[in-house]
């Protein structure tokens, strides 16, 4: 079993606001197609990031960044410990600075980590019956074949075997398998959900993992 795995939309817990300097847009005319396309360009990494929200502090953090090779998750050192003890793979870690309000005692603050999830698996387009449509060959644009997507399917033929994956062509989508939310709940990690792997798109059907 796959699910998609995310920080949980709570006004209970705060939530990390990225600072969007760290990246600069090109717009771009493509000579083949004619269809301006966008062009992000990095220009320091990681961002700088700021806590805002509830009281608490939750386990796991949602972000969402242009960067495909950069796509991941924040957690704190309790779910990386816990991560690296059971041998949870496809992910590489790096400790990270987030900026709290000046009334917030820096000690009361987890100390969080940027897991760049490295594993990869698809969606099942034929099971979907959702392709690409007027693909530039040139500047890689196109349409989807319809707007909204409905139910999901992966493609269990394309997965690397890893723990943790992005999905191709929506990478800030977190995929995980079973493994992972059998040890958020076993480890009673908090301001985490899960939608199923046939709900990736029905942000409504998120549940809380525990």
């Amino acid at each position: 079993m796959f699910y998609a795995i995310s920080g949980q939309a709570s006004n209970r817990y705060k939530y990390v606001v990225l600072d969007h300097g760290y990246y600069e847009i090109e717009r771009l005319e493509c000579s083949d197609c004619g269809r301006t396309y966008q062009k992000c360009q990095m220009v320091y990494w990681p961002p700088e990031m700021r806590l805002e929200g509830g009281k608490r502090y939750p386990d796991f953090l949602s972000v969402s960044v242009p960067f495909e090779d950069k796509c991941g998750i924040i957690v704190s050192r309790k779910v990386l410990d816990a991560f690296l003890n059971e041998n949870v793979t496809g992910f590489l870690a790096t400790p990270i600075d987030i900026k709290v309000d000046r009334s917030i005692k820096l000690e009361d603050v987890p100390q969080y980590f940027y897991l760049t999830v490295t594993g990869r698996i698809s969606l099942d387009y034929a099971a979907m019956r959702y392709r690409k449509k007027n693909v530039c060959s040139t500047c890689g644009s196109y349409v989807w074949s319809r707007q909204k997507v409905g139910e999901s399917a992966l493609d269990h033929g394309s997965w690397d075997g890893a723990d943790l994956c992005c999905l191709t062509d929506f990478p800030n989508f977190v995929i995980c398998t079973q493994r992972v939310i059998n040890l958020v709940r076993a480890y009673k990690f908090k301001g985490a959900c899960m939608r199923s792997s046939s709900e990736l798109f029905m942000p409504l059907k998120a549940v809380k993992i525990c």
